[in-house]
């Protein structure tokens, strides 16, 4: 039990690295060129992955407590109609497909906490972030050492 809580935790965090550095590369990290842009990649990258993973998690949380169960059971009577012979169907009412389907139940604890990591992860990126932060300037001749040389007075 231990040890396949484990192995989805730990495919969950490699598996959300993975994404984090693939979006990173493809927004060009490596060619960045200030430290706030670096840190503005990272914390899009790690917020996106927390942001998805616990919207899967709460996806499957509601799918759990039967949200979806309706339509599944609609989607699975409509099919059986194109059936050889419509009138075998495992569930006949939607109760019965309710009590076979309650027992089922996936696991989701996992993706939200994980997801809340990387989302923790990414606010900590954040505050770095903002304390180099330099806002565009509204006269667009000015350079860089100019505004960042207005803003320490």
């Amino acid at each position: 039990m231990l040890k396949s809580k484990l192995l989805q935790y730990s495919i969950t965090t490699v598996s959300g690295a993975i994404v984090v550095f693939l979006f990173v590369w493809w927004r060009g990290i490596f060619a960045a060129e200030s430290i706030t842009v670096i840190w503005r990649y990272l914390v899009d990258a790690f917020f996106a992955v927390g942001a998805i993973l616990m919207g899967f998690g709460g996806l499957v949380w509601l799918a759990n407590a039967g949200t979806f169960r309706f339509f599944a059971y609609g989607f699975y009577r409509f099919f059986t109609l194109f059936k050889r012979d419509p009138t075998r169907v495992k569930w006949k009412t939607y109760y019965e497909y309710q009590e076979a389907k309650a027992e089922d139940r996936t696991p989701f604890l996992f993706l939200i906490v994980v997801g809340a990591v990387f989302l923790a992860i990414s606010l900590v990126f954040l505050i770095p972030y903002y304390q180099n932060y330099v806002p565009a300037s509204t006269d667009s001749n000015s350079t860089s050492e100019e505004i960042l040389s207005s803003s320490a007075s």
